[in-house]
């Protein structure tokens, strides 16, 4: 047995018996590339296979440690193993940690073109994180690699009002794939989008809007056939009305669907707040 085979062997003992696997597994990585080169350097023909399943046999008890040894197999272009174990990984991801979810993810997306697998890990990150930039931005890329490209829109303008969250080059990505969202809805240009609207906080008591139905958590869309983004233009648009004036047609959305009612002059009876725009709810499941 070389010395190789012999700090190998040992590295294998610490990652069993170690509280810290991930530093274990670090070394055990370490030493295994260090006799792959040696081997390499001696035969640039040698068959490196056994060394490799050696490592890739090691049972590994957690996401984070078989999200590194896929790394790890990836630079030997063993997409099997590297699939084997991001698959393997989405099963025993922590599914209240949305960076570990994330992670995940992304390498299921990135290293395996697995999006369907990708997409319940990232569907609980945004349940977790609803405002998370880099989690919109990703649910984004995979509807649209899942065929839902106008609810990819969605989630990417979403991204987009929080850009101020991603790094320079997770904003280059976030614009690169609005590209090929665009290019895949047939559009050249962006639609404008606010990135905000205005949410029925609470409804008065014996107001007209509790007498019409209105609800706390309605979103309004437009009044008197005029698009509402904030709450200024709601105030500018329906402005100081005569008491006799006829009522106006005033549209709300409720869990996705538009409702409208007929609004008299005088107060409506509402508390209103702007905040930031929330995305169609994603699908259950998707393949």
């Amino acid at each position: 047995m070389t010395s190789y085979q012999l700090a190998l062997a040992s590295a294998e003992k610490v990652l069993n018996n170690s509280v810290d696997k991930s530093a274990a597994l670090s070394d055990l990585l370490a030493v295994a590339d260090a006799y792959s080169n040696v081997l390499s350097s001696q035969n640039p023909k040698a068959d490196l296979s056994a060394l490799q399943q050696q490592v890739l046999a090691l049972p590994l008890p957690n996401a984070s440690l078989l999200v590194a040894r896929s790394q790890w197999a990836s630079r030997f272009q063993l997409q099997a193993a590297v699939d084997k174990d991001l698959l393997l990984a989405a099963s025993l991801a922590d599914q209240t940690n949305v960076l570990e979810l994330y992670i995940v993810s992304l390498r299921l997306v990135y290293f395996s073109k697995k999006y369907a697998a990708a997409y319940p890990l990232l569907k609980q990150a945004y349940t977790l994180d609803p405002n998370n930039a880099f989690v919109l931005d990703s649910v984004a890329w995979v509807l649209h690699n899942l065929g839902q490209s106008p609810l990819a829109w969605a989630y990417l303008q979403a991204a987009t009002c929080r850009e101020d969250q991603l790094s320079a080059s997770a904003k280059t990505e976030l614009i690169e794939h609005k590209r090929a969202v665009l290019s895949a809805l047939g559009k050249t240009k962006p639609a404008p989008s606010a990135c905000v609207q205005v949410q029925v906080q609470n409804v008065l008591a014996a107001s007209q809007a509790e007498a019409l139905g209105i609800l706390a958590g309605d979103v309004l869309l437009s009044y008197n056939g005029k698009a509402i983004s904030t709450i200024d233009e709601f105030d500018k648009i329906r402005g100081p009305e005569k008491p006799n004036a006829t009522p106006k047609k005033l549209i709300v959305q409720r869990q996705g669907k538009p409702l409208s009612f007929a609004v008299k002059a005088g107060k409506i009876g509402v508390d209103l707040k702007d905040v930031p725009i929330t995305p169609p709810p994603l699908p259950e499941h998707l393949e």
